[in-house]
Order: C-alpha cells, then sequence, then structure tokens
C-alpha cells in the first residue's frame, strides 16, 4: 500500500516537471495557456499531497466497545491478528461477508452478541450495585447443601429478629424489592411462627448450576411437611434466595 503511494507521488511530480519544461517554452503573450498549465501543475501537486490509502483496523476494547483505528500499535497485541483490516477507500463498501480471514476476524453476530453482553453486565452493576462474574467457582453437592443451609439460617434469623434489611439482602437482586413489600406487613410473632421449627434443607434439584430447587423440613403439630424454596445464584456467583 505504502509503495503504491510513493509510485502514485513519483509519477505527478514527473508530470510537474514536463508541464513546467512547457510552461518555460510557452510565450508570454499565451496567457490562456500558461493558465491552463498553471492551474493543472496545481492540481497534480494537490494530488501528490494526499496521503496513500491509510489501513484501518477494527476491534473489541475491553469494555467491549468497537474501536476503530489506522494505528496498528494502539490495538491489544493478542488482538492484532483478529482485527479487521480494511482501506480508506474501500471501508464504505466492507463488512463482515468479507473479512480478511474467516477463521480468525469474529462475526458480526459475534461482535453484537459481545457488546449486548456488555451493556447487559453495565446494566447489572448499576441498577443491582453488583459485580458481574463470567465465570462462577465449581461446587460440590455437599459445599452447594451446606452453603444454602447457611443462608436460609441467616436469612430467617434475620427476619425472625425483626430485621428485614438484614434478610433482603440474602434474597437475589431480581426478586429484592418484590419480597420488600410482601415482608412488609408480617410481625415479628409471625415470622417466628413461619420460620420456626425447620429441620434442614434437602436439594431436590440443581439446574445449569444457577438454580436450586430445595425443600425445607419443618416440624408441625399435625406432623413434619416440606415446604419449596428455590436458590439462585446471581450475577455476581453469590448464592441468594430466589423464592419460598
Amino acid at each position: 500500500m505504502e509503495n503504491q503511494g510513493v509510485l502514485m507521488k513519483e509519477i505527478v511530480l514527473i508530470l510537474v516537471r514536463f508541464l513546467s519544461v512547457i510552461l518555460n517554452k510557452t510565450r508570454l503573450s499565451d496567457i490562456s495557456s500558461k493558465r491552463q498549465v498553471l492551474i493543472l501543475i496545481f492540481v497534480l501537486l494537490l494530488i501528490s499531497s494526499f496521503p496513500a490509502a491509510a489501513e484501518y483496523y477494527r476491534f473489541i476494547d475491553e469494555k467491549g466497545n468497537v474501536v476503530f483505528t489506522d494505528n496498528l500499535s494502539l490495538i491489544p497485541e493478542n488482538q492484532r491478528e483478529k482485527a479487521l483490516r480494511s482501506d480508506s477507500l474501500s471501508y464504505q463498501n466492507q463488512n463482515s461477508r468479507n473479512p480478511v480471514s474467516s477463521d480468525s476476524i469474529p462475526s458480526d453476530e459475534e461482535m453484537d452478541k459481545k457488546i449486548t453482553e456488555t451493556k447487559f453486565k453495565e446494566y447489572i452493576e448499576k441498577q443491582y450495585k453488583i459485580t458481574v462474574k463470567e465465570h462462577c467457582p465449581t461446587e460440590t453437592r455437599s459445599q452447594l447443601i451446606k452453603k444454602l443451609e447457611t443462608i436460609w439460617n441467616e436469612t430467617s434469623g434475620s427476619l425472625k429478629a425483626g430485621n428485614h434489611e438484614a434478610a433482603l439482602m440474602l434474597f437475589s437482586v431480581f426478586v429484592r424489592d418484590e419480597y420488600r413489600r410482601r415482608l412488609s406487613g408480617f410481625s415479628k410473632k409471625q415470622f417466628n411462627s413461619i420460620f420456626g421449627n425447620v429441620l434442614s434443607i434437602e436439594l431436590d434439584t440443581l439446574n445449569d448450576d444457577n438454580i436450586a430447587e430445595c425443600s425445607i423440613i419443618r416440624d408441625e403439630k399435625e406432623g413434619r411437611f416440606s415446604y419449596p424454596i428455590r436458590f439462585v445464584r446471581d450475577p455476581d456467583c453469590e448464592w441468594r434466595v430466589n423464592g419460598f
């Protein structure tokens, strides 16, 4: 690309020299011819001053934004091979169906998905004041049951003590406001009646490692009963109560 630009400039300069010779040999009285030659020289010099078609690169930065640049050094090293390249003359007509390499360049669908995920992440973090994590740690079944038991004990303990806000912090961020309204009408005595005499929590099913369907085993006058409760893993990878 750069060699083509240099060659073009050399050709223009040769033409300018040739026209200068013609201009010097033209009679002074032939003003019209001189004017035309001068205009032509000016146009050629103007063309020669234009830079060669620059290369532009498209890549996704660490925030998920699509970035265009003509400076390869500004692109992170791990993305330079994947950066979509085009020149300034053909950029307007280029799209992802004509990539440099279909194996190394992300498609528009992949880029749109990445942008959508990033916007969703930003919305969740701003709306619910949590830090979204891409990967959550794996847990054994016994570890998860122990964790869910701890969450439930802290939740029921806070509710029985009348500390609603402390309990609500253990509810999923997506249902917290709903349960704030639901629980506002209960008294401490009612909470003690509802959440008392719980013997254990049993994990019934685990869906996609993010939804735990459980049962609360509770002793009552009429016998032992089981009540459903759901825990979910929020985008910050923390398990919380989702509903009961």
